[in-house]
Parts: structure tokens; C-alpha cells; sequence
């Protein structure tokens, strides 16, 4: 239960105390190891039978405890991320519930009607209604908790954004009875329905859904509207995403803790509760400054007038709007983070390899010569370090045979696997250039150019320890140009300093008390070798095999790294405790909520405006005249609704990076190296044009019965 270096450190430590060692292998069955707590407790009740038993001249000790606490923190951070992840979806659960209860009495209407005319009282229509409002949730309740495993079991199954690796039998680890999981959502569920249909219900019976109920609701959801807060907190949040792409780009911003803890956790909350609200003004404003270009299509010319007074007396239209914009903007924040969480998986093992192939000796030599004899090593580079002195700081440097890389970088084929933030303000290539030009420069290592207040241009001496002196004595070389900062280099390598491959070798030379001349040319003993393969991506699994049999029978090797060998197994391993099947799951559910209300708020509004539709019909418009109708009066306010929810899903998952960097840190996914967002514009206009078009046809099928309805009846129906 503990690394092979901390158990042969307890077992020198009581060698020395006069005490053995004995290594016991546990039988897992006999303890609760699903909960931790539970586990350490019992834990210590059986070493401490083992002492009694041995009349306590044996001790022992639970190497596994600290480890467990720290599963502990990292699963109560997880359990409020998961939460967090889960409030829009929630809410969106609470509009879709709205919209249900409201549908269902709308449909009831005339059976509520006949009711009241066959004698039924108020009472025992309300009785009948919560009857089957109670069999609904239990029904619901009992499909819910069911689909709440499968959901927990693929979530935990997946190997990235919308993409699971199902093995049928870990499902049954998921089976089990838990009253917290069926409870809460139960209650929380029952208190909410008994709520709408005591309010909603009631004074349905008993007015049949006049204007005064409808304008009491419409003045509780638009209580922030009418306080201006919308407005407030969306300027908040765009603050909070000013702040966070400005510090992306490198803009030195001083804040506060306070304003830090803000922003990481509040203004994703502001600018998404605030940008739905104003988005849902905006789905009402906007196309009626469009309206002119819009109503001239050809195919709305028919019916302009008509739409043109629908567009500035629609007043149902918020709710449907504020549905649109909550939903994409989930689906917006779990793609972009998806399609990021899996970049940066990929991204973070290509800086941890550094190129298709890293090789580490165990001393430093010309590998060269054994390196090319491995077949499908096509081209290697060496990286050289030494320890130099600034100021007060002691500072690795390193170089690379800069000359050969830049000219791959040319050719467009480079041996390590730059990335865009390995230097600030440049590209690997253009990096490498400015130390072919300024053979006296270095990329200093960003935190220590921080530290010691070094701006680019600058100039700073640096004092060279000589490697067999005993008394501290060294060599100074005078003003090294700064040339830029550098972030972290390929190969899992950060706090070091980039130089040219020229002053690297006079820092050699000073540090091994040798001329300058002597290591001005020639190959440079080094340990690491990074390596491009003939094949590189299209190496088979046999190939890389073969390879690494090969590499691994090199005199001399300490170890080796091969990037399509890890990223295939990080393509198939479970990561980052189910963040990703979570993200996957609220994609999914963000958008069949989006079609779900669409089609049951279209049918609301269609049901209500049957006798405007009869009318319409009686004075010579055609079927195809009430479609349009529909379509134009719906068309831009769903599109505007579309665009603003894609928005703010780009800035939500913005303002979230900092919490899923955090995540993966804690996990142990993924290394420390910036998390760069990743807008994968394509799928984002694919899933606004999907949700548009889906929304255009639920519009479509609740007109259809409108549209074909008895127009006598329709008439004399009020």
C-alpha cells in the first residue's frame, strides 16, 4: 500500500532500531475499502488485535492513511464540481418542469370544463389532477434513479469528450440501493410540482388561465429584469472574461486574492445568469431592428403586415428565448471544454515526450552513433545543461543543436514538438532565429526574469562555477543579451533558461576549466536525445514494439519515452475522474432539453392562438400562409437566441478553464502547463444549426393541428 522507497526506508529505520520487517499481503474482501473512513477504522482495529494478540511487541502503522485524506479533499473538490457542472441542468430540469405542468393543464382545458358541467367542485377536479401528478413523479422518479446509474456508470466509463469505452460488467459496481440518491431528488422534485400545481393549478380550475394570472408569473420571472440586475451581472461577468483573456495573453494584471477567488468563482455564475437574461431582451429587440431586410424575403412577402405586428406584440416569446440560450450555452461550455480537455491531454503528453521518441542514458556521450543504428530513427537532437550564477540566483541553462532544428522548423519538419507558448511573443522558429543571430542571447526562463526584474533587451552578467575547484572559484561572462522569456521547453522541461548552442559551449568550457577553442566544434557529450521516427504517427503497434526492444538493449540507457506508444493508451485509459463523461452528458442533455421545450412551448402558443388562426383562414389565408406566419415570427428570435447562447457558452467555458486546470492538477491527469482553450468553431455552428433547424421544425409540427383545424369550430372555440 505504499512505494517500493518509503517501504525500504521503514524497514532500514526499525533495522536500525532492533527491530524486522514483515511485508503482509491483505485480503481486500474483509474491508470496506469503498469507504475510507470506514476502511482506516477498521485498519486499526486489526493492528491493534494483532498487538494485543501478541502482547504488544508488535506495532504497525498505515503507510495509506495520508494518501486517503488527500482522496478525500480531492473527492469533496470533485463532488463540488460536479455540482457546479450540474446547476445549469438543473435549472433547465426546472424550466422543462414549468413547461410540462402548464402544457398539460393547457391540454386539459376542455376536460376541466366538462368536468365543472357534469357537477365535479374544484376540490375534486384539484384531487384528480395531484393524483396523477403523484403516479407521474413516482413513475418518473423510479426511470430517474434507474437512468442516474447508467448515467454514473457510462460518465465514469468515458475516455473522452463523447467518447466511452463500455464494459458491460462494470455496470453491476454501480448497482446498488443509496436513499440520499433516491430522496433528494425525490423531495426536491415533489416540493417543487405540489408548489406549481397548488399556485398554478388552482387558479387554472378556477379561471381557466386568465390574464391576471399570466401577468402575476411574467412579474416574478421578470423581477431582474425589472431591477436592472440582468444588466449588472452581465457586466460583472464580462469583466471577469476581460480580466481572464487579457492574463491568457500575457497582460500583467495585479489583483487582489479576493478579486482572484472572484473571478475564478463567482463571474462564471454572473455573466451567465446576467447574459441569459439580457439575451432574452435582446431575442426581442434585435428582430425588430431586422425586420425591414428580414420580411423582405420573397418568401414572407405574403404575410409582412402580419408577421411585422406579431414581431412587436409577442410577448410569450422570453421564456422559449432564455430555454434556447441556456441550453446552447451548455452545449457551447461542454464542447469547447471537451474538445479542450482532450487537446490538452494530448498537448501536455506531446511537451512530457518532447518528440516522437526520447531517449535518457545514464551518463553523458556521443549516443549518436548507437541512436542511428535503430531502425526508423530518421533524425535525433541532444540537449546540453549546466548550472550558471545571476546575481543571487543559481539558474540551469541548456541548448540544443540550434542550427539543425531551425533549419527543420524551415522545412516544416522539426524534430521536437513546439508548441505555441513555449516562448513569449514568438514561435519556436522565430525564437531559435534570434539565437542564431545573437550568439550571446538567452530565453530566460519567465519566473526567474520575473524574479530578477529582466526585461527583453536587457543585458546581465552571469558568474560560471569552475566544476574542480574546491574554494568556490568561477569565470564571469559579461552582458548576455535577454532575448525573450521562455515558458517551459519540450521534453517535460521547466525552469530552464535557453541559450545558443555557441555560448553554451564557452559556459562548458569555463565550467570544465578547459579553453574555449577546445569545445568551440565537435559533438557534445549529453544524456537526452530527442528523436524523429521514419514513420512517425503511422508507426504499427509492432513497430513501436520492436523499437523499444531495440532502444532498450543500447548500452548504457537509463529509460525512453515513445509519444504514439503513451498516446495511445492515454486515447483509451479513463481520465480525469469522469470529467469528460460529464461534460459529454450535459452536451447531450442540453440539447434534447432545447428540443423538448421547443416543441412543448411551440404547442402552448399554437394551442392559444387556434381561434386567431380560424379567423385568419376565414378571410382567405391558406394553410402555407399560417405556416409562414409561424416560421417568420419565430425565425429571427430563435436565431438571435442561437448566436447569443453559442456567446455565452465561449465566454462561460472561458471563465471555467481556471477550475478544470485545477481539476486536472489535483487528478494527476495532466501536468502543470497552461490549459489553452480550444474553439472548435465548426461544431459550434454545427450545434447552433442543428438546435435552429430542430427548433424551426417544432414550430412546424405544433402549427400543423392549427393550421388544419375546422375554421367554423376554431371560430366559434374562445
Amino acid at each position: 500500500m505504499a512505494n517500493k522507497t518509503s517501504m525500504d526506508a521503514l524497514e532500514t529505520g526499525m533495522h536500525e532500531n532492533g527491530n524486522f520487517y514483515v511485508g503482509v499481503k491483505l485480503n481486500i474482501d474483509q474491508f470496506s475499502v469503498g469507504d475510507p473512513e470506514t476502511f482506516i477504522e477498521e485498519m486499526n482495529i486489526f493492528i491493534n488485535d494483532i498487538a494485543r494478540e501478541n502482547n504488544n511487541e508488535l506495532t504497525g502503522a498505515i503507510i495509506i492513511q495520508g494518501a486517503i485524506m488527500g482522496f478525500q479533499i480531492i473527492s469533496i473538490f470533485i463532488t463540488i464540481l460536479y455540482v457546479a457542472l450540474s446547476i445549469p441542468v438543473i435549472i433547465l430540469s426546472i424550466y422543462l418542469l414549468n413547461f410540462g405542468l402548464e402544457m398539460s393543464l393547457e391540454e386539459r382545458r376542455r376536460g376541466i370544463a366538462i368536468r365543472k358541467v357534469q357537477g365535479a367542485n374544484s376540490r375534486q377536479i384539484f384531487g384528480e389532477l395531484l393524483s396523477e401528478t403523484i403516479t407521474l413523479l413516482l413513475v418518473g422518479t423510479a426511470i430517474g434513479y434507474i437512468a442516474g446509474i447508467i448515467s454514473a456508470w457510462l460518465i465514469s466509463s468515458a475516455t473522452g469528450y463523447m467518447m466511452i469505452s463500455v464494459d458491460i460488467r462494470t455496470l453491476l459496481d454501480f448497482v446498488y440501493f443509496d436513499w440520499t440518491a433516491l430522496l433528494v431528488p425525490l423531495g426536491f422534485t415533489s416540493l417543487l410540482i405540489m408548489v406549481q400545481i397548488y399556485k398554478k393549478g388552482r387558479n387554472f380550475i378556477k379561471s381557466e388561465v386568465t390574464e391576471g394570472v399570466v401577468r402575476r408569473e411574467m412579474k416574478k420571472v421578470q423581477f431582474i429584469k425589472r431591477t436592472y440586475l440582468d444588466f449588472v451581472f452581465f457586466a460583472i461577468g464580462v469583466i471577469g472574461l476581460v480580466i481572464v483573456v487579457l492574463q491568457r495573453l500575457k497582460v500583467d494584471i495585479n489583483l487582489s486574492a479576493l478579486a482572484e477567488v472572484g473571478i475564478f468563482l463567482l463571474t462564471p455564475f454572473l455573466f451567465w445568469i446576467g447574459g441569459s437574461s439580457v439575451g432574452s431582451r435582446l431575442t426581442k429587440w434585435l428582430p425588430l431592428k431586422l425586420q425591414a431586410s428580414f420580411l423582405n424575403l420573397r418568401v414572407f412577402r405574403d404575410v409582412k403586415r402580419i408577421i411585422k405586428s406579431g414581431l412587436k406584440r409577442r410577448g410569450d416569446v422570453d421564456r422559449l428565448a432564455l430555454i434556447i440560450i441556456l441550453t446552447l450555452s451548455i452545449a457551447a461550455l461542454a464542447t469547447i471544454q471537451g474538445t479542450t480537455e482532450e487537446k490538452h491531454a494530448q498537448r501536455d503528453l506531446e511537451w512530457q515526450v518532447g518528440a516522437d521518441w526520447q531517449v535518457n542514458f545514464q551518463t553523458a556521450g556521443d549516443h549518436n552513433s548507437n541512436i542511428s543504428a535503430i531502425t526508423g530513427f530518421e533524425e535525433s537532437i541532444s540537449l546540453n545543461g549546466v548550472g550558471v550564477r545571476v546575481l543571487t540566483l543559481d539558474i540551469p541553462v541548456f541548448a540544443i543543436e540550434n542550427s539543425q532544428e531551425l533549419m527543420n522548423l524551415k522545412e516544416g519538419n522539426p524534430v521536437l514538438f513546439w508548441q505555441e507558448d513555449n516562448f513569449d511573443k514568438f514561435t519556436a522558429q522565430e525564437a531559435l532565429q534570434q539565437l542564431e543571430d545573437t550568439p550571446n542571447g538567452i530565453f530566460i526562463y519567465s519566473a526567474y526574469a520575473n524574479y530578477l526584474d529582466l526585461a527583453k533587451g536587457g543585458t546581465f552578467d552571469i558568474k560560471v562555477p569552475v566544476q574542480s575547484s574546491t574554494s568556490g572559484e568561477f569565470y564571469k561572462i559579461e552582458n548576455i543579451t535577454v532575448l525573450g522569456t521562455l515558458n517551459q521547453f519540450p521534453g517535460s522541461i521547466q525552469g530552464y533558461s535557453l541559450t545558443s548552442e555557441t555560448l553554451l559551449r564557452q559556459i562548458l568550457a569555463l565550467n570544465l576549466n578547459e579553453s574555449i577553442d577546445a569545445l568551440a566544434t565537435g559533438v557534445l557529450n549529453s544524456t537526452r536525445y530527442y528523436v524523429r521516427t521514419t514513420d512517425g504517427a503511422e508507426m504499427s503497434a509492432d513497430q513501436i514494439a520492436a523499437t523499444q526492444i531495440a532502444v532498450e538493449e543500447m548500452d548504457d540507457i537509463r529509460n525512453d519515452r515513445s509519444f504514439y506508444y503513451e498516446l495511445e493508451k492515454l486515447n483509451s485509459a479513463a481520465q480525469g475522474y469522469g470529467i469528460s463523461g460529464l461534460l459529454s452528458m450535459d452536451f447531450v442533455i442540453s440539447l434534447l432539453a432545447s428540443l423538448i421545450s421547443a416543441f412543448a412551448f411551440s404547442a402552448i402558443i399554437m394551442e392559444k392562438r387556434k381561434h386567431e388562426f380560424a379567423i385568419l383562414r376565414s378571410i382567405g389565408a391558406k394553410k402555407k400562409h399560417i405556416y409562414k406566419l409561424a416560421l417568420g415570427e419565430n425565425a429571427l428570435m430563435m436565431l438571435t437566441a442561437s448566436i447569443w447562447g453559442i456567446f455565452l457558452g465561449i465566454g462561460i467555458a472561458q471563465l471555467f478553464n481556471g477550475v478544470f486546470m485545477f481539476v486536472s492538477m489535483i487528478s494527476g491527469t495532466f501536468s502543470s502547463i497552461e490549459r489553452l482553450v480550444v474553439i472548435p468553431i465548426l461544431k459550434l455552428v454545427i450545434i447552433s444549426a442543428v438546435t435552429f433547424l430542430g427548433m424551426l421544425g417544432a414550430t412546424v409540427v405544433s402549427i400543423h393541428s392549427a393550421a388544419n383545424q375546422d375554421i367554423a369550430v376554431g371560430i366559434k372555440e374562445i
